[in-house]
């Protein structure tokens, strides 16, 4: 498999602190997965697939609960 995963934290942080890196990965990213809110917050590309979660999921997600 080839590819690059980038992890880029969207929020709740003012937009202007975003870097010219991290804005750059998620310009180039062809799926972003993340909190909705967060997710919205990034500018939306026809070609990039979003899963966006719901934060009640994050610890079923980093498997610290069972599903």
């Amino acid at each position: 498999m080839n590819g690059r995963l980038a992890v880029v934290g969207l929020g709740p942080g003012d937009p202007r602190y975003l870097t010219a890196e991290a804005a750059a990965a998620l310009a180039e990213a062809q799926a972003l997965y993340g909190y909705g809110p967060y997710l919205d917050r990034v500018p939306a590309r026809a070609s990039q697939s979003r899963h966006p979660s719901d934060n009640r999921e994050e610890a079923v997600r980093a498997g610290t609960r069972s599903r």
